[in-house]
């Protein structure tokens, strides 16, 4: 009942826009369970928006050399302890010290997805791969740097990191999600390692957030059409020079395909399909329609249709070269968020480090004999 009245009266604040007291906001943050504070998909883009806008004004710009951010880069834009420090803290203390989640909703949100980060990576990079990744049928997400006030003495939340807002709202979530970056492993990071402890332990799916790669699989797609439209003008010349290659390119198609599936070598595999692609170019006008005898003599099928069938496999070899180097993209961008989980990872999340001193003494301190354990079998395996 006091609950009620109290969102109530928080939901109409907001309504009014007026900011709240300190105690205010320490009683809203007491009256909404953290697994509650959580955002929306729309909160994420208006907070890409608002970030980009305070960059342009110069209320967002970089302080030192710890981040050295380009004020016209949007695809990483400047890291998370900047936009915290210059916008998230400057925003939420006009609205009177609440957290950035609860400004937005007073009454707090399921919490569907939560997102484990660790600061480091670029803003822009950081929205990016969580709104191409959100999962399916999720509403709402659960993020420390706007879930959490950080104007207020956030350690009163963490003196047990088992009941942190961080472990209640990943119990409560449906599943969880990793963003890295180029910088370092977010497992050398404690509270990730927490926090991918607690969701094995509650059986929590977990996905790796990816930008989208659209622009990257396009840009290749064109350039192998490119490659082919270019064979295609080789057939043709040798069409009207009278010149036939078969069938040389019929061995280069087939091989190139052959070992294009087969490697893992990704400037190896371009050069590979755009090789097929031009030959496939080739013989698309190039070609000679085949008339194939039977046992009841030669075929009955007009030549017309032979052409047209014969050609059309061509254009399906094409197309298939073209189904390659969108898979080679593929490959290259997994493995190079493959390589971002990995970097500075020493095999153990025993050797994560945290950059509160207290933070890590409460971790490493109110650990669970479970979660001891489970630091030994990480290191063992």
């Amino acid at each position: 009942m006091i609950k009620n009245a109290f969102q109530r009266r928080t939901s109409k604040r907001a309504a009014t826009a007026s900011r709240y007291t300190t105690p205010e906001a320490l009683a809203l943050h007491e009256a909404v369970t953290p697994d509650r504070w959580c955002v929306t998909r729309s909160d994420l883009i208006y907070l890409r928006h608002e970030v980009w806008r305070a960059i342009q004004r110069g209320e967002i710009r970089p302080l030192d050399n710890t981040d050295r951010f380009v004020p016209s880069d949007d695809l990483y834009g400047p890291n998370i302890y900047t936009v915290n420090k210059q916008y998230i803290m400057p925003v939420t203390d006009e609205a009177g010290k609440v957290s950035w989640a609860l400004m937005r909703h007073p009454e707090g949100l399921d919490c569907d997805v939560f997102i484990s980060h660790a600061w480091q990576e670029g803003v822009f990079e950081f929205l990016s791969k969580v709104l191409h990744s959100w999962p399916a049928g999720s509403r709402h997400v659960w993020c420390c740097m706007l879930a959490n006030p950080q104007n207020l003495d956030i350690s009163s939340f963490l003196q047990s990191p088992s009941r942190s807002p961080f472990a209640q709202a990943l119990k409560a979530s449906s599943c969880v999600l990793v963003v890295p970056n180029r910088h370092c492993s977010i497992y050398t990071r404690l509270w990730c390692g927490y926090e991918a402890y607690i969701a094995h332990e509650e059986g929590k799916v977990i996905f790796i957030a990816r930008p989208s790669y659209s622009n990257h699989i396009g840009a290749a797609l064109i350039s192998a059409a490119l490659v082919g439209l270019t064979g295609m003008l080789c057939g043709a010349f040798l069409l009207l020079r009278r010149c036939e290659l078969h069938p040389i390119p019929l061995y280069a198609i087939t091989t190139s395909a052959f070992i294009s599936i087969n490697i893992n070598h990704y400037r190896s595999r371009m050069l590979l399909n755009r090789l097929g692609a031009f030959t496939c170019g080739i013989v698309l006008l190039e070609w000679t329609t085949v008339n194939f005898d039977g046992a009841q003599g030669p075929s009955r099928i007009a030549g017309i249709i032979l052409c047209v069938e014969q050609r059309l496999l061509i254009l399906a070899a094409l197309s298939f070269f073209l189904l390659l180097e969108a898979d080679r993209v593929n490959a290259e961008a997994r493995a190079w968020e493959a390589e971002q989980l990995r970097r500075g990872y020493q095999g153990s999340i025993a050797h994560a480090t945290c950059s509160d001193a207290a933070d890590s003494a409460r971790i490493l301190g109110r650990l669970a004999t479970g979660w001891r354990q489970w630091i030994m079998q990480s290191t063992s395996c």
